[in-house]
């Protein structure tokens, strides 16, 4: 019984990850691979494991994989941000790379006005039509 509720755990932890972050239910079952091999025991450092790991992919791994899926990340410049820093975290931070060209030549049309374009939610970095929640979820009236 305790390791049914345990597997029924750790795949609602994969389907909420990856919808949040698209990758971040791969990256929880490669930490808990990882943390398994290195025999971590505590939650502290499975934690630190996923944390490091995610960021590592993130930042490192996911930049150089999403051109193969037609996406970049945003071009942050001083005119083009995130709103805030979950978007990056997130993995939300990824256009068509003509958006990337329009949002940049926008932004050089701003530029001697005091007018930044502050985005929120781009996309994720792999699969077309992956709903970015909270944003998509459908209403039935």
């Amino acid at each position: 019984m305790k390791k049914t509720v345990q597997i029924a755990f750790r795949i609602g932890v994969f389907i909420i990850l990856t919808i949040l972050t698209q990758i971040g239910g791969l990256v929880y079952f490669l930490s808990l691979f990882v943390s398994k091999k290195l025999s971590f025991q505590n939650r502290l450092s499975k934690a630190v494991v996923f944390i490091g790991l995610y960021l590592l992919v993130t930042f490192l791994l996911i930049p150089n994989l999403a051109p193969f899926f037609g996406r970049e990340k945003v071009r942050n410049t001083e005119n083009i941000k995130s709103s805030n820093y979950m978007t990056v975290l997130l993995n939300r931070n990824y256009v068509r790379p003509e958006l990337n060209d329009l949002l940049e030549q926008v932004a050089k049309d701003l530029s001697k006005t005091r007018i930044q374009i502050h985005y929120l939610d781009a996309n994720f970095p792999f699969v077309n039509n992956f709903p970015l929640l909270p944003h998509l979820i459908p209403i039935t009236c």
